[in-house]
């Protein structure tokens, strides 16, 4: 929440309305200054604004742990909506293919979304498996970055900033691995949706939002640290039903984050608090 709609739909709220905050990210993401670069004073306000707030909306239901003591009204889980991919259409992973794709999508952001992570893991395991390459889809600040990484590495012909798109899911159906090295999220996207088409999928398990859409060992791989992102990468690398088992795991995962059922969610949310308003507003 930013300092600017704080003050237009809490304090300067003057139309007698419920307000319900969508959080879409994990909360004390919102209020303190968890990620740096929020003052004392914003704090404050950010804080005392869920005094005014009749309800919230968070992604994952441990997402509760991080609101503020002072906030009571009506909290309810409701996750991003994701696209239903039917098991006969997942990613194949038993096909013999002259090139394998390890593929990210997202912001090229190192600073949350780390992709000189992954560049420099891949770039360990470049030459033992020469038939495997390295492709990113999407813009950001840090493109420079990146691509002088890749350059210096001496990787131009392995590893790809491929830019924007507008079909992701249809760039992640050719890749066959899916690396999502974050440092934070809210809810994971890009992940759920590769998840959905049945690619397997690693992250780190102090990543918010993809230790809850990753379960390590079931659907994907939840790294410590750099070192064990490196070693089951390789696992996957290695082993093609790994890739498949996993695959088929993450697209029922993601069957529960259907449109129907985050709608549901959403009206659910705003029938309660506005009874609950309604009811205050009697008394």
């Amino acid at each position: 929440m930013s300092i600017g709609s704080l003050l237009e739909i809490t304090y300067g709220n003057t139309l007698s309305i419920p307000i319900i905050d969508s959080v879409n990210g994990r909360p004390d993401y919102d209020y303190t200054n968890v990620l740096g670069g929020r003052k004392a004073y914003m704090v404050d306000l950010l804080t005392a604004s869920f005094d005014h707030l009749n309800g919230v909306q968070i992604l994952f239901d441990s997402y509760r742990d991080f609101l503020p003591s002072n906030f009571s009204g009506q909290c309810d889980v409701i996750a991003n909506p994701i696209q239903q991919v039917d098991s006969r259409d997942l990613v194949r992973h038993d096909r013999i293919k002259e090139r394998y794709k390890i593929i990210h999508v997202g912001r090229l952001d190192t600073e949350c979304k780390q992709q000189h992570v992954a560049i420099a893991i891949f770039a360990g395991l470049a030459n033992k498996y020469p038939n495997w390459d390295l492709e990113f889809w999407g813009t950001g600040p840090d493109f420079d970055r990146l691509n002088t990484q890749i350059c210096d590495l001496g990787l131009a012909e392995r590893v790809f900033l491929r830019g924007f798109t507008e079909d992701p899911l249809i760039k992640m159906r050719d890749a066959d691995i899916f690396i999502f090295p974050s440092k934070y999220e809210g809810f994971g996207l890009a992940l759920a949706e590769a998840m959905s088409i049945g690619l397997p999928s690693i992250g780190f398990s102090t990543c918010s939002g993809v230790n809850e859409l990753i379960k390590h060992n079931q659907n994907g791989f939840l790294a410590l640290d750099d070192r064990e992102m490196a070693l089951y990468l390789e696992q996957l690398i290695m082993d093609s039903s790994l890739r498949s088992r996993f695959g088929v795991q993450g697209n029922l995962a993601m069957e529960v984050y259907s449109f129907e059922n985050m709608a549901k969610g959403w009206l659910n949310l705003v029938e309660t608090v506005t009874k609950r308003f309604r009811g205050e507003g009697e008394i």
